[in-house]
């Protein structure tokens, strides 16, 4: 008996038969065995060939010798109109030269007719084979178009793809090696990197990674430059390694992609980097950030000097952690004004306590440091130290009170010189005109003089 989840539900079988009392042995036999027996029979070819036409069967079961038909008559037909259909050769006895024959031609078994208790177990098997081989093609009919996509990915993109056995040798390389190297893929299969050419110092850190790959089992991504037919570009290798049915590393699979542009930006930016951190090293203005909490972020190297301060000392803290009480009191309305309208911080002059107990006058600018949706998310700017400045302009602001005082003193002094002057002068300038008076007679102008 077999198994009924090893049965299919009704088994759709067609006996080629001419014999009566075979046909019902052959028909019990399957019952007997557990089959949903669905049986069709005949012993004439034009009917045969007009029920595999216009039928499908499980299986087709064929006596060899027939009066006007035989079993390689039947198997041609089956060959050309159902060749899926397993066939086996039911027959009172053939001799092993020609069940080899039916084999060849694409017969699953035979059954002689004297071990029918057999039958069951063939068609069993055949139909496992049957679905087994419809498995397998099925499978490898996903795997032709994972490979027609594969090829077809592969060979239309930029990135130059490739693999290679142990023995480091190409299997597969796409079209993209040739704008890299200017040598078509041809050039490459069943080759090594050295065997085809390829650069000493570029083979020996390749065969690095290669080989690590090989022992490890595990995947490796670095960068290297190469010289182009377009000049020297830069490039990122991955190498992943692709496991046998025993769990060694088969082959290899590559990817180089062009990353000359990114790296280019990278270096740029990099130089970039290094200009701006020279020139905020050397300016002689205090560079600073600070979050949306106000607190300092970034600190250049001037803040050091300002507050005789360290990097730990300063990044955390506020600006107003620096400045005296009352500064800080005068400064803060200021400052949350400013950061309410996320607006530029532009010439705020502010007080601070610097190093030795110092007072220091910081000139601040600064601009909000805003997310993609616009929410504030600190400031960046610079201080200048203008002490000496605000000092000088004191100093003139003295000066100029001390020369307005003098001139007041000057101005009064000159005023009680002229009034003592000015008394005396009167006398005189009354007898002058006096003498010079016509209508004075000069008897009387003498007796003036006496």
């Amino acid at each position: 008996m077999i198994e009924k989840n090893e049965m299919p539900a009704i088994l759709n079988v067609l006996s080629l038969e001419d014999s009566d009392i075979d046909f019902e042995i052959i028909s019990e036999q399957l019952v007997k065995a557990g089959y949903n027996l669905n049986i069709s029979r005949t012993d004439e070819e034009a009917k045969f060939l007009s029920l595999i036409r216009n039928n499908r069967f499980d299986v087709i079961l064929a006596d060899f010798n027939l009066p006007q038909f035989d079993a390689f008559e039947a198997l041609k037909l089956c060959n050309e109109h159902c060749p899926d259909v397993p066939f086996i050769c039911v027959s009172g006895s053939i001799g092993e030269i020609t069940a080899i024959e039916l084999f060849k031609k694409g017969a699953v078994d035979y059954v002689l007719k004297d071990r029918l208790e057999r039958l069951p177990f063939a068609i069993k098997r055949a139909l496992q084979e049957k679905n087994e081989k419809k498995a397998r093609e099925l499978v490898e009919e996903e795997l032709k178009k994972k490979e027609i996509n594969y090829r077809t990915l592969t060979e239309n993109i930029p990135d130059v793809i490739a693999r290679l056995d142990k023995d480091r040798k190409y299997i597969y390389i796409n079209p993209a090696i040739e704008k890299v190297t200017g040598l078509a893929p041809n050039a490459f299969l069943g080759k090594t990197n050295e065997e085809a050419g390829m650069p000493k110092k570029n083979v020996d850190v390749w065969n690095e990674h290669m080989q690590y790959v090989f022992q490890k089992a595990e995947q490796s991504i670095f960068e290297f430059i190469f010289q182009t037919p377009d000049g020297i570009r830069y490039f990122s290798l991955l190498i992943v390694p692709e496991l046998s049915e025993d769990g060694k590393v088969s082959s290899i699979l590559t990817v180089a992609r062009d990353i000359s542009e990114h790296k280019l930006a990278e270096i740029a930016l990099r130089k970039s980097e290094e200009r701006l951190r020279d020139i905020v090293f050397s300016t002689a203005d205090w560079v600073w950030e600070i979050d949306e909490n106000g607190k300092y972020t970034y600190s250049s190297q001037k803040g050091n000097e300002l507050f005789n301060a360290s990097q730990e000392e300063i990044i955390g803290k506020t600006p107003f952690d620096f400045m005296p009480e009352d500064e800080a009191k005068r400064v803060a309305p200021i400052f949350n004004g400013i950061i309410a309208n996320k607006a530029p911080i532009k010439d705020l002059e502010n007080w601070n306590t610097g190093k030795d107990g110092k007072m220091i006058c910081l000139l601040t600018n600064g601009v909000p440091i805003l997310d993609n949706e616009g929410l504030l998310k600190g400031y960046r700017g610079i201080d200048k130290n203008i002490t000496e400045r605000k000092n000088a302009e004191q100093e003139l602001i003295t000066a100029k009170e001390k020369a307005e005082a003098s001139d007041r003193l000057k101005t009064a002094f000159m005023n009680n010189i002229s009034h003592e002057v000015r008394t005396p002068l009167n006398g005189i300038l009354g007898f002058s005109q006096i003498i010079t008076d016509p209508d004075f007679s000069n008897e009387e102008k003498e007796g003036y003089y006496r």
